[in-house]
């Protein structure tokens, strides 16, 4: 239908909830004046913040790519 010029039907959905947690690995300091390590980030999804389980499947459109096309 869109190919043909028909706009979209689109469903809102959400909110869904996610948590962020940060942690460095890997933790090494090369000389007096430089730290390098590896960042780890962990998303924990928040059920009580979230409409429903985070086991849903939807379609996300990428808008930036969409304008790029038109």
């Amino acid at each position: 239908e869109v190919q043909y010029g028909a706009p979209p039907r689109m469903i809102e959905k959400g909110p869904y909830v996610y948590r962020e947690q940060w942690n460095r690995s890997n933790i090494r300091y090369s000389d007096p004046d430089a730290l390098s390590y590896i960042p780890i980030t962990t998303l924990y999804f928040d059920r009580q913040q979230s409409v429903g389980p985070d086991d849903k499947y939807m379609t996300v459109l990428n808008i930036p790519l969409m304008v790029g096309l038109t």
